[in-house]
């Protein structure tokens, strides 16, 4: 009887922790998603910016929003691959990523604040 319960105990045990597992899943893949396509849509603006108007702002949008775009696939796969060396490089490509979104905002935010000033000084 004893080992019965036990089964029953842990098979409930297991259930609840792949079901709960499965919804933590979904909302990082649900999330994961919205990011890419909030991405691309913006890369996607930032292209017809560019090709519209071809201004050292736009080309700082452009740019920075396609190195978004790379790190984002970067961020994904580098991660994967780093694991299999070890912990050390896993940390190295986590921190490089890091300084490399930082950059890539960086150059999107001058770009949009260039943008803007010239636009206010066209009023």
């Amino acid at each position: 009887m004893r080992l019965i319960n036990a089964l029953k105990k842990d098979g409930l045990t297991y259930w609840n922790n792949t079901f709960f597992m499965d919804q933590y899943t979904a909302l990082f893949t649900i999330g994961s998603v919205l990011s890419f396509v909030g991405t691309f849509l913006f890369f996607i603006a930032a292209l017809i910016l560019f090709i519209r108007n071809r201004t050292p702002a736009t080309i700082l949008v452009f740019v920075g929003s396609l190195l978004l775009l790379l790190l984002f696939g970067f961020g994904i796969l580098a991660p994967i691959l780093a694991a299999r060396r070890g912990s050390e490089d896993l940390l190295w490509v986590n921190g490089f990523i890091t300084v490399a979104r930082g950059f890539s905002y960086l150059t999107l935010s001058i770009g949009i604040l260039i943008l803007v000033m010239d636009i206010k000084k066209a009023d």
